[in-house]
């Protein structure tokens, strides 16, 4: 039989609406209560608790971790007072239930901000900080996902390198915080141009590379005409003295290379610039071809 592991159980939550994960906080916190009622106050259940707290937190957000924390801290009360013996003052009573509740709280809201932190963490590195787009690393992993996926599904894959033509005399001239306005004004142009099944990653300073699936060498020359059309405007609005070299190459037929498959979009990319820049160079070639 197979053992879910802690990975496992995270994907299973995550998959999951948020209604079913308060449900499921809310059934956890109902079979808590019991056991620890018939287990009596000399048995302590806090940890315990702990747990749909950390669920509704985790996977339902804030506000339910925070709804889930203060049904438990009356109900861990609730459990407490029953089992005494002689009754407490109503200010001893709004007294624990208040420091129980803030406690759980407390809880709640660390688990939240944990929660936060390491989706900020995992964001910053799969993205680029400044343009939001996906990182070289992103791009290699998702491209050999879709090289290796090639001979199941039998479609072509396209790729187009950009580069930013008369960038760096906006950096020297204007300044670099002009550069960074020009870059994020190309991602605007971009993402406006692709589909939306593209991806796209910012791969060096001015460097700028779409993986297009399911794209043959006249859907992506579509894409890549939509993308120059689309950055144009954005650079024309800003008033931005730039252009675009786009190198285009189309993947016909496993098995090949993301390493290969990309260099030869470069090189692609750098004939269209010395060809006068503002250019798309295109080829279509059998995976695996050298050259």
């Amino acid at each position: 039989m197979k053992v879910m592991r802690t990975r496992d159980i995270a994907i299973f939550f995550r998959r999951m609406p948020r209604w079913s994960v308060v449900v499921s906080a809310l059934l956890l916190t109902a079979v808590l209560s019991l056991v620890d009622w018939f287990t009596g106050r000399d048995v302590s259940f806090l940890i315990f608790y702990l747990v749909p707290i950390g669920l509704a937190s985790w996977f339902a957000g804030s506000r339910w971790g925070i709804t889930i924390a203060l049904l438990c801290g009356v109900v861990w009360y609730m459990e407490d007072i029953l089992g005494r013996d002689t009754a407490l003052s109503a200010y001893l009573i709004a007294w624990n239930v208040g420091t129980k509740g803030v406690f759980l709280v407390v809880i709640s809201k660390l688990f939240s901000r944990l929660k936060s932190a390491l989706d900020s963490e995992a964001r910053m590195a799969r993205t680029d900080p400044l343009t939001g787009v996906a990182n070289r690393r992103v791009l290699f992993d998702v491209l050999d996902f879709e090289i290796k996926s090639m001979p199941r599904t039998g479609t072509p894959l396209s790729l187009a390198f950009i580069d930013l033509d008369n960038f760096k005399e906006v950096n020297d001239t204007i300044g670099h915080d002009a550069g960074d306005e020009v870059l994020r004004s190309v991602v605007r142009g971009i993402n406006t141009g692709v589909r939306g099944m593209d991806l796209v990653a910012r791969v060096g300073g001015d460097e700028f590379v779409v993986m297009l699936p399911d794209a043959d060498a006249e859907a992506a020359a579509e894409v890549a005409g939509r993308i120059r059309a689309t950055v144009m405007d954005e650079l024309v609005r800003g008033q931005w003295p730039c252009d675009l070299s786009i190198g285009l190459v189309t993947c016909t037929a496993p098995p090949c290379d993301p390493d290969e498959l990309l260099t030869r979009a470069d090189r692609l990319m750098y004939q269209a610039k010395k060809g006068g820049k503002g250019r798309t160079v295109q080829e279509s070639r059998v995976s695996g071809e050298k050259g």
